[in-house]
């Protein structure tokens, strides 16, 4: 199948964005504890990252609406506690989409992919799901 063989060769491909996304993430300074949104986190290579940085009392949550890809991340991060991932979108829907749950919303080389009639709907559930203070970071 198509999608599964585009999945599968996403991390592949992907180095320059994984790089680039990294450094992007650095420099929001992220903190010990901060749970962290990853929209359009593909196969979790930065979701970890992410993790990695929050420490075990923060989270990070990824949402692609590729169910391949997050598949394939999940596969990769069994061990990590503070990491979850799910199918989504800001059309589909997230976890804590309506609420004031998060510190950090990212998403880095997607939002380009979101149509353009649900980028209005994105930025705004983007802001009800971040917490007073709370960075939104495209």
């Amino acid at each position: 199948m198509e999608a599964d063989k585009n999945a599968k060769s996403y991390d592949e491909v992907s180095s320059p964005q994984i790089e680039a996304g990294s450094q992007f993430i650095r420099e929001l300074n992220l903190s010990l504890g901060d749970k962290v949104l990853d929209m359009g986190c593909g196969t979790g290579h930065l979701t970890k990252y992410i993790a990695d940085i929050v420490g075990p009392d923060g989270q990070a949550v990824g949402i692609d609406p590729d169910a391949e890809r997050i598949k394939i991340a999940e596969g990769k991060s069994k061990e990590v506690s503070n990491l979850q991932f799910c199918v989504g979108s800001s059309a589909i829907g997230f976890p804590h989409d309506n609420e004031p749950y998060y510190d950090v919303h990212i998403s880095t080389h997607a939002f380009h992919w979101v149509p353009d009639d649900e980028k209005r709907v994105y930025i705004q559930k983007a802001h009800r799901c971040l917490k007073a203070g709370g960075k939104l970071a495209i």
